[in-house]
């Protein structure tokens, strides 16, 4: 929910009440940016734009649980997903990076092009059903 929460205050609720009724009569989706510019990349008649505004974080994490059966192995597997040849199939499948030495996919701008939102995330945490009540309400759903 995180994602939500950030929407909600940047640009704000107001901003998605004004254009809640545009929003639902006309082709749009709130997606993930890859899927869009992977398809474009492709030659899908398909745009993603970077709001000016910013865009929300989405992360792919990995990580090792505390009680991994095999956490050597499972060290490895990160390890292997953190080097440069785990980077290259993660670009490979559209995703951006996390390395700054490996190039963005096919489509998408420079990173110090793309404008974070910042979260707050106890924010996100405390105002998680009030942000889905709203949304449901402005989108349908």
């Amino acid at each position: 929910m995180p994602h939500l929460t950030r929407m909600a205050h940047q640009p704000g609720w107001q901003w998605w009440r004004v254009n809640s009724y545009h929003l639902r009569h006309q082709a749009y989706g709130v997606i993930v940016d890859f899927l869009a510019i992977r398809e474009a990349a492709k030659g899908s008649p398909i745009q993603f734009i970077f709001p000016e505004e910013g865009v929300t974080a989405v992360t792919e994490p990995v990580a090792i649980l505390k009680d991994a059966a095999n956490p050597e192995a499972a060290q490895r597997f990160v390890d292997f997903v953190l080097s440069e040849t785990g980077q290259l199939l993660v670009q490979q499948q559209g995703y951006l990076p996390a390395r700054e030495d490996i190039a963005p996919p096919e489509g998408f701008p420079a990173r110090n092009a793309i404008k974070l939102i910042p979260l707050d995330a106890a924010k996100a945490l405390d105002e998680a059903e009030s942000n889905k009540q709203r949304f449901s309400e402005l989108f349908g759903g």
